[in-house]
């Protein structure tokens, strides 16, 4: 779902692996677990806010980056 609607907006974000160690700590120091998909984002004074649920970050992207009618 999160793919789909990042593709319907014409939108491009770095991709994370939680294969990869780094990212896998981060999310389970975080959000105390490692599901994804995970959306991160920064906030104008650097802090994150971090979406976890696909229709959170479908909502998110849909209203942020204005879905096509």
């Amino acid at each position: 779902r999160v793919r789909h609607a990042m593709k319907r907006l014409g939108l491009e974000f770095d991709l994370c692996s939680r294969k990869d160690p780094n990212v896998y700590k981060e999310l389970l120091a975080v959000r105390k677990r490692a599901t994804v998909p995970v959306l991160r984002i920064t906030r104008a004074d650097g802090s994150f806010e971090w979406l976890g649920e696909s229709s959170e970050i479908v909502q998110y992207l849909d209203q942020r980056f204005g879905a096509p009618m």
